[in-house]
Parts: C-alpha cells; structure tokens; sequence
C-alpha cells in the first residue's frame, strides 16, 4: 500500500513539472524564475543545489551497510545507473543541447554571484536527477510517508534552483526529474525480485571488545 502510494505521489509530481515545461515558452521559464530574485533567494539556492551532487549517495550507501546489504546495493546501483544514463544523454544524444546562458539574451539574466553558469551539455538536468533518485531510494527504504514527501520537496527545491541559477531549462528538470525516479524504480524493482540471495538480507555489524566481552552493535 505505502509503495503504491508513493508511485502515484511521485508520478503526480512528475506529471506537473512536465506539464508546466509543455505550457510554459521554453525561455519564459527561465526569464521567470530567475527574475524573482534577491539576497536571501541566492544564498538558499546556491546552498540548496548541493543537494543534487552525486556524492549525496555516498553516506546512504554507507549507512544502508548496517541495514541491510540489498538496500545499500540498491542505493549503489541507483547512483550509478541514473549517472551514467544522464552522461550517454548529455554526450552522446543531445550534446547541441544548450543551457540558457548560451542561448538567451545575456541581457536578459540574472547572474548569481559566485555562480559558474555553463552553457553546453542542458538536457536533462544530472542534480535534479540525483535528488529524485535519492528522493525515490530513501522513501522506498524508510517506506515512510513523511521521509517521502520531505524528500521530494528537496528534490524539487533542487530543480527550482537548478533554474534560478540559469544551469537549466524547466524541460531539463523534467527530463532529470523523470530519470531519477525511473532508475530508482528499476533497481528497487530489480533487487526486489532477483535479491533472493541470503547473504542480501544480512546487515553489517560492529563488535566491540572490552576485556573478554563482546558487545555487538
């Protein structure tokens, strides 16, 4: 029941961030968002896109170790998959793909200070990607309501900021959004229905000696 209800959360987010990318004139998203601007706006979403690096993964991976081995390897794999199929998407597929300091009106944007806006490799977006990953992975393990609607509402702060500090277009995010969730599925999925390994259901322990006791942690 809490999977089913986080598929049809997640796939609701997902339907409106793409629609508001359809209805909204690629560009005028852009000009939108990164308008609304001020001092407190630019140290919180400079702040926040951090959220979306790929090394947020590591300390889950970690951590999911003294869970459950199937988990951290979930995590594991989601990282990778959802990594690599965005870098074949930037490269490869859509390499002309310009981000919106190399195509709009320079004129026209507004720079965050301290930023270093880039203009090539847009489409998708790889932080939005990571946060909806991540997002997807941690509700899955925890299958906690509250866990997912935080972490979603990270997820899409981090595509908001990935906008406002003109990284992005809202079809970028999208993209992003929609790859991260795709490849967490998929490896929960895969895992979930291949994992029958018992060694995958066992969790790292620590065991501490003192004297002659053991004490395990």
């Amino acid at each position: 029941m809490t999977q089913r209800f986080f598929l049809r959360a997640t796939g609701s987010v997902l339907l409106i961030i793409l629609l508001a990318a359809i209805i909204i004139p690629r560009g005028n998203d852009v000009l939108l968002i990164n308008g609304f601007h001020n001092d407190f706006t630019d140290r919180f979403f400079t702040i926040i896109t951090h959220a979306g690096d790929g090394k947020v993964f590591v300390p889950i991976i970690i951590l999911m170790l003294f869970v459950r081995f199937s988990y951290s390897l979930v995590a594991l794999s989601a990282w990778a998959a959802h990594g690599l199929l965005c870098s074949v998407l930037k490269r490869a597929v859509f390499p002309e793909a310009l981000r919106p300091a190399g195509v709009l009106d320079k004129d026209l944007l507004y720079f965050v200070p301290g930023v270093d806006v880039h203009t090539n490799y847009s489409f998708p977006s790889g932080h939005t990607a990571t946060a909806f990953c991540f997002a997807i992975v941690i509700s899955l393990v925890t299958r906690n309501k509250i866990v997912f609607f935080i972490s979603i509402a990270i997820a899409l702060v981090v595509a908001y900021s990935r906008v406002y500090l003109l990284q992005h277009f809202l079809m970028d995010v999208a993209a992003g959004a929609v790859v991260g969730t795709i490849t967490a599925l998929a490896c929960w999925d895969v895992f979930e229905t291949y994992g029958k390994a018992e060694w995958l259901g066992h969790r790292l322990e620590i065991q501490l000696k003192r004297g002659s006791r053991n004490f395990a942690r």
